[in-house]
């Protein structure tokens, strides 16, 4: 937490406010008199305080439309539990000198001093429930994991490592406790289910739920685990998100994955920058970004590099895993990726012959796809024989 701001109406028939700020990085503060709703509505979005405080949310009911991702509404004199407090009572209580009838500035300092002493409940506006609820002020500060143990309730304990009739089932535990917004499902495949959400820290996040075994997933099994280990949901979702994780500290652009809880991966949404969704390599028209044949080379060299530096294969390397954010090319659904090595296989790794034909697998499918889209010629042999040269 590093920016508090914190705003006291004042007194007249206008709409005029006091508005505080206190930079703790740099101990840094400030006091405005006499703002506009514009002008508030222009510091809270350019400033983007982690906090904004108030005394009562009565008196600004149409501040959750200006309040930036990420920034927390805190309502210094209502606690949790619903109960009201005056301004006056509570710096007192907490030791700080004040007058019966403080004027705006002032009240407006007070305020910041209070949620800096542990005063004031959270206030986040819930779609899903279609009201204001509440939290305690510690739950800002609060980490991912932790915010995590609250859904950890035996009835999700008992559903991680069976199958899973209606992932939504699970998703609707986070967002009962309110640690989701709203939530809608984007697609359903053989052994999982996405859907998009928000929330805090993070903003909008994606969560993939995996909900049964396939038995195209025993062909990726590897040999330290059995049929029955393969068959668990969490399994699953423990070996995409290891590999996520990898790629992308080996500086390829998937999804950063924010955590995993039993079959649930939580991970970076894929938005474009107008906030629609990103589109597919199948859904997408790539000329209106750039020549297809430049995305082509780019999405071999990456095939490239995977295979030949990183011994790693993706084993669905197709069009409906490769989206386009603004342009750009991200890679999804890594589940069936493995690695790869010249010696006998072990610990989890397959062979080179494996490798290379789940590698002529992905190749197909992508020059497949720019051959018959955008009419390229093609030879994929030579390709395939280029990477093979190169991996010996």
């Amino acid at each position: 937490m590093k920016q508090i701001m914190t705003i006291d109406l004042e007194a007249g028939g206008q709409r005029r406010y006091a508005v505080y700020l206190h930079n703790m990085k740099y101990d840094g503060k400030q006091i405005h008199r006499d703002v506009s709703r514009n002008l508030l509505a222009h510091l809270v979005s350019s400033l983007k305080p982690d906090i904004v405080g108030i005394d009562n949310l009565s008196e600004y009911r149409k501040i959750f439309g200006i309040l930036p991702k990420g920034t927390h509404l805190v309502e210094v004199c209502r606690t949790v539990s619903g109960t009201f407090r005056g301004i006056t009572e509570l710096a007192r209580e907490a030791g700080i000198p004040v007058t019966d009838h403080p004027n705006p500035s002032v009240a407006a300092r007070i305020l910041a001093v209070l949620i800096l002493k542990g005063y004031g409940s959270v206030a986040r506006w819930s779609d899903k429930k279609n009201k204001i609820v509440y939290h305690p002020l510690d739950w800002i500060d609060r980490s991912f994991q932790s915010h995590l143990k609250e859904a950890t309730a035996k009835e999700f304990q008992r559903m991680t490592n069976k199958e899973v009739n209606n992932p939504s089932d699970l998703v609707n535990i986070f967002a009962e406790i309110g640690i989701i917004d709203e939530y809608y499902s984007i697609g359903k495949g053989k052994e999982a289910e996405i859907f998009l959400t928000s929330m805090e820290p993070f903003g909008r996040i994606a969560i993939k739920v995996f909900y049964k075994f396939s038995p195209s997933t025993k062909s990726f099994a590897t040999p330290s685990l059995s049929s029955n280990d393969w068959r668990k949901p969490s399994v699953l979702a423990a070996i995409e998100s290891r590999h996520l994780r990898f790629l992308l500290k080996r500086g390829y652009n998937v999804p950063e994955v924010y955590h995993r809880e039993g079959p649930m991966i939580f991970m970076e949404g894929i938005f474009n920058s107008d906030g629609s969704r990103a589109g597919t390599l199948s859904t997408t028209d790539l000329r209106k970004y750039k020549d297809p044949i430049i995305y082509f080379d780019e999405l071999m060299d990456t095939l490239f590099q995977m295979f030949t530096e990183d011994l790693f294969v993706h084993g669905d390397f197709s069009p409906p895993n490769i989206l386009i954010q603004d342009g750009e090319i991200r890679m999804i659904d890594v589940l069936q990726g493995r690695r790869w090595t010249h010696a006998d296989p072990s610990e989890g790794l397959i062979s080179y012959p494996d490798a290379i034909q789940i590698l002529k697998s992905d190749v197909t499918s992508i020059c497949k796809h720019f051959r018959q889209k955008y009419r390229l010629v093609i030879d994929v042999p030579s390709i395939i024989e280029e990477f093979q040269k190169a991996s010996i």
